[in-house]
């Protein structure tokens, strides 16, 4: 069975939770994380903006790829820069094509060639230029 999981960064202090997505009646998203041990429940409002899912994929340092994240894949001639999204049309996970670079990939080609090197939340100038 895959892994579902979803990450945000907390709306109070901007930091990163991980866990499973729910939305509430008033429409806003809460993370809550995963306990192994009774029903409770501890909800954490996170940036819509900000969602993240887990792609089942991890890169060649055993990181897992989430939507949104930075992959630098190495080239002959440097690293190619790559965004990870969801392609709704074709059904699948993507490593997009970025400046300086050609083209997109569905994502297992890159993944367990390339590695996270941040996000387009944290770390957006990282996509400038394509390469390193």
């Amino acid at each position: 069975m895959r892994e579902i999981l979803f990450r945000g960064k907390r709306v109070d202090n901007k930091e990163w939770v991980y866990g499973d997505l729910i939305h509430t009646r008033g429409g806003y998203p809460l993370i809550c994380a995963r306990h192994d041990f009774g029903s409770a429940v501890d909800g954490v409002e996170v940036d819509y903006n900000t969602l993240c899912q887990y792609t089942g994929m991890i890169d060649k340092n055993g990181n897992k790829i989430f939507e949104g994240d930075i992959l630098a894949v190495e080239k002959i001639n440097g690293n190619i820069k790559k965004r990870v999204r969801y392609d709704v049309e074709l059904g699948m996970w993507k490593a997009d094509r970025t400046e300086g670079s050609t083209q997109d990939f569905e994502l297992y080609v890159y993944a367990d060639l390339g590695c996270v090197i941040g996000n387009i939340h944290d770390n957006p100038e990282l996509l400038k230029g394509g390469k390193e």
